[in-house]
């Protein structure tokens, strides 16, 4: 898979960046820039790793993002039936910023699916999927008692056609 070529390959240029010496593959473009790093492939496959890497600017207006996280890494890829986005965010409350973003989605037209929690004494972890004719979201998000930079990966990208046949609206 592509995204993992882009994920190996930004794994490759921090350790570059760390004094190495290795040049990019053929066809893949670095560019870094203080805390930033970029990569790009030749297909328009596009990788970004920064303290604050924003959002990416194809990334589709009507797929709201949890209030108050800061994306600091991002994947953009094109699939078959699309381009596909899977964003790194970091928030201070997951319980908190995912009870938000699943309103925020059900307000943008999303039906929410699959959610699932699991508390345990080292943290917690939280997943749910939103779905409409056009997006597929979905969330992972895990909590670290006492923490405030806590994790939350999003990954938004065309459905499958069967993603939206046989699953039951969120009760």
């Amino acid at each position: 898979m592509r995204l993992r070529m882009i994920g190996a390959l930004v794994a490759s240029s921090v350790v570059a960046a760390c004094g190495g010496d290795e040049k990019p593959a053929p066809g893949v473009e670095v560019k870094e820039g203080g805390a930033r790093i970029e990569v790009r492939d030749e297909s328009g496959a596009l990788a970004v790793v920064a303290p604050d890497a924003g959002v990416p600017e194809d990334f589709p207006a009507q797929v709201p993002l949890p209030e108050g996280a800061t994306i600091v890494s991002y994947m953009a890829d094109e699939l078959e039936k699309g381009r596909s986005f899977t964003l790194q965010l970091e928030v201070a409350d997951v319980a908190k910023a995912a009870e938000d973003h699943r309103e925020k989605l059900r307000k943008a037209g999303f039906r929410i699916v699959n959610q699932q929690e699991t508390e345990g004494s080292a943290g917690g972890f939280e997943s749910y999927q939103a779905l409409t004719p056009q997006w597929d979201v979905t969330v992972i998000a895990a909590r670290e008692p006492g923490s405030t930079k806590n994790l939350m990966v999003m990954n938004v990208s065309p459905p499958a056609s069967e993603s939206l046949e046989g699953d039951s609206p969120e009760e």
